[in-house]
């Protein structure tokens, strides 16, 4: 019984993750999941320590990364877990081993977390262990803002990107934070120089939006400076993305920020995409990100003329706001709660010109693949 719960604390956690970008999937779906969560959690608190027994195994000899996860919160939150211990499991580690290890200690209790990451693991000689430590320590506002001139010249870019990515959860002062990520922005490391304009961009996504279209008209900007100007840009930069798609090597990121944008305006340009070879699936997906699944039967028709034709007689129905997602209307009265969670993100961003303070770490996060060039793949 204790195996089952853990498994399915696991991939009730998977689908909780990949829920928040899915767009049939709403907040008050999501709610209910984490009820699911909570039962299976209780089940796990119920069969202590047989819980923490197996837990071991999965840490010991991991398998899967949620899986890992879910054995690691156990031992957090249920077992014997010690600082020594922690920085013992993570020394070593590959990056791509860290994540649960960073996941589990950002869904921990704060106070957890506290006795946890003690301050002379942000010192820690190992890249892992500080760079964990540093990141969970700041998801949960506990990074004292005294370190982060040494972190930021950190020889390490793991520790460097790390900082760089929980640097707009910190609740530093504006004077601290700026001009670090100004810095980092410029890193040579380009995963390090992505994470600093994410950050910035849910600190002040107005004056990084600028920023973004100023290199996109000077033809000099990183793919993923696309990527987030789809997110938090306006209908306005329509014309810009689609010069953008027109650049070598630009064109699969500019195609998805339309779709991102939301805005109905982009999709008479984007149905002449579609006859391009090269770009038609990209192009699609834009479209069902605008249309959802009205965007179906002009998808399935065989000619050019024939999809315009349709667009104008399904156009009367996207004139009531200026962006959709998914076929929802961004400004419209739909039910908060019946909202798919990135789209109630996306209102609250924009309504109050700023991230809302209790939900800007449940957000549509292009984190996970800053590392590759182009759009975001929701749900990785």
């Amino acid at each position: 019984m204790v195996r089952e719960h853990l498994e399915e604390f696991a991939f009730l956690s998977l689908i909780r993750h990949r829920s928040l970008f899915a767009p049939d999937f709403s907040c008050r779906q999501l709610a209910r999941l984490d009820q699911r969560l909570a039962a299976h959690w209780d089940g796990l608190a119920e069969g202590w320590p047989m819980s923490l027994s197996v837990a071991r195994e999965k840490i010991v000899a991991p398998a899967d990364h949620w899986e890992t996860y879910g054995a690691l919160r156990v031992w957090f939150e249920l077992g014997d877990a010690t600082p020594g211990a922690l920085a013992e499991g993570l020394a070593g580690l590959e990056a791509e081993a860290l994540w649960p290890w960073r996941e589990a200690l950002c869904r921990c209790p704060q106070p957890i977390v506290r006795v946890l990451l003690p301050d002379h693991l942000l010192d820690h000689p190992d890249p892992s262990v500080q760079s964990t430590a540093l990141f969970a320590l700041g998801w949960h506002g506990l990074l004292p803002a005294a370190g982060a001139d040494q972190w930021r010249r950190h020889a390490d870019p793991l520790v460097r990107t790390c900082l760089a990515r929980v640097a707009a959860w910190c609740g530093w002062p504006v004077e601290t934070t700026t001009p670090l990520l100004a810095d980092l922005d410029a890193d040579e490391d380009r995963l390090v120089a992505r994470a600093a304009r994410w950050s910035a961009a849910l600190l002040d996504p107005v004056a990084v939006a600028d920023r973004c279209r100023q290199e996109l008209a000077a033809e000099g900007a990183d793919p993923f400076t696309i990527t987030i100007l789809g997110l938090i840009g306006t209908p306005a930069d329509i014309d810009l993305l689609l010069a953008s798609a027109a650049r070598p090597g630009l064109a699969d990121p500019a195609l998805q920020a339309l779709g991102d944008l939301g805005s109905p305006r982009a999709v008479t340009p984007l149905l002449a995409w579609l006859e391009d070879p090269e770009h038609g699936a990209r192009t699609a997906a834009a479209l069902e990100a605008i249309l959802g699944a009205q965007a179906g039967p002009i998808l399935e028709a065989g000619e050019a003329a024939l999809r315009q034709e349709m667009w104008q007689q399904l156009h009367p129905r996207f004139a009531d706001a200026a962006r959709f997602y998914h076929g929802l209307s961004w400004q419209g009265q739909e039910d908060p709660q019946g909202d798919p969670p990135v789209l109630h993100w996306r209102r609250s961003l924009y309504e109050a010109g700023q991230p809302a303070g209790g939900v800007k770490k449940e957000i549509p996060d292009p984190w996970f693949t800053l590392a590759a060039d182009g759009a975001p793949t929701p749900g990785r």
